[in-house]
């Protein structure tokens, strides 16, 4: 029986068989820190320790994982597990945790289209807090992800320069790129 799973093995070339650890044992594995977590962090003022976390994990099914799994031996088996720890080591609603936020994407895409629409940074800046302060939401004032700081916005703007005008340094590139366009609209420089 051993002669029938060899003979196969040896008409495949090395480099086609999984080696060790290449079959992978979850279908699905992730895990979410605290951005005040220790992780990746050594001396800043993110770092809280903070030890709240989420982890979903789906397990593949397969006869070594029934046997070794007590949630996989069921008629049902449980593939899923989701770990949550919401034990902050900080304050989650104050102004300053709100402040360190992340940018959402969808605030990205905001500013970009006030800096394509001629707004400069402290333009874009003031027209996004006043649409926060005509309907008295403070805490979205507060909060980083929708309300990004002022260092935030000059780096977003950065980029936006970079990708759309090129870049300080090497200007002529970008217009490189572009003559083509304007000269099949009918303008010439």
């Amino acid at each position: 029986s051993l002669l029938r799973i060899v003979e196969p093995l040896q008409d495949t070339e090395k480099q086609d068989l999984p080696g060790p650890g290449e079959f992978p044992r979850f279908v699905f594995s992730k895990t979410w820190f605290c951005h005040h977590s220790k992780r990746h962090k050594r001396i800043a003022k993110r770092n809280a320790d903070c030890k709240a976390k989420l982890s979903i994990v789906i397990k593949k099914i397969t006869k070594a994982t029934k046997k070794t799994d007590k949630y996989l031996k069921y008629d049902m088996p449980l593939v899923g597990e989701v770990k949550i720890s919401l034990l902050h080591t900080h304050n989650t609603t104050s102004a300053e945790t709100l402040r360190m936020l992340r940018v959402y994407d969808e605030v990205h895409q905001q500013f970009y289209q006030y800096f394509s629409d001629g707004m400069s940074p402290i333009e874009a800046i003031r027209f996004h807090e006043n649409k926060f302060l005509l309907e008295d939401n403070f805490m979205g004032l507060a909060n980083a992800s929708l309300n990004p700081t002022h260092n935030q916005i000059y780096y977003l703007h950065e980029c936006w320069r970079d990708t759309n005008l090129g870049s300080l340094i090497n200007p002529f590139d970008k217009l490189k790129e572009k003559v083509p366009f304007y000269e099949s609209i009918g303008d010439v420089c």
